[in-house]
């Protein structure tokens, strides 16, 4: 089962070591490697901020909880769409769990969204991994933006 909570400081760490893999960059609009200092003022500010979103998420599945992914719902200026973006812990990708890490947090994101809000993906073309799990939850190709595409729920 996975569960969604809110990010806490404490979590500094870890999100800056899964920013920070290889392949989480290689996937990224940034692909730059993220200085400690950045990545700790870029939480506390994300933390902040009421439109922005992020999350953890934990897997009950194995001994105890353990940090599966996170995901990131950010709220346009104006509040009329959000953006939505996940990464998995480096340890868990590859056994089936986005499907349930992105589940968890649309439901988690729920009492935020109502449904009429218009979400988004931006995702590069060539992550074939996002592309599929963000179709068979719905998302929709719209468009593209420089070299990523968009994906629309619904």
């Amino acid at each position: 089962m996975i569960i969604v909570r809110a990010a806490k400081p404490s979590d500094a760490q870890t999100l800056f070591e899964w920013r920070n893999d290889a392949a989480s960059r290689a996937a990224s609009s940034s692909r730059i490697e993220v200085e400690w200092d950045r990545h700790r003022a870029w939480l506390t500010s994300v933390i902040a901020d009421p439109r922005r979103f992020l999350y953890i998420a934990e897997s009950t599945e194995s001994s105890g909880l353990a940090r599966v992914g996170t995901s990131r719902f950010d709220l346009d200026p104006d509040g009329l769409e959000a953006e939505v973006s996940i990464n998995l812990n480096p340890e868990f990708r590859g056994r089936g769990l986005a499907a349930g890490v992105l589940g968890a947090s649309l439901e988690r994101f729920a009492p935020v969204w109502t449904g009429a809000l218009p979400i988004r993906a931006l995702i590069r073309p060539e992550n074939t991994r996002s592309v599929r799990l963000f179709t068979a939850a719905g998302f929709v190709l719209s468009g593209s933006k420089g070299d990523t595409d968009i994906y629309h729920l619904g």
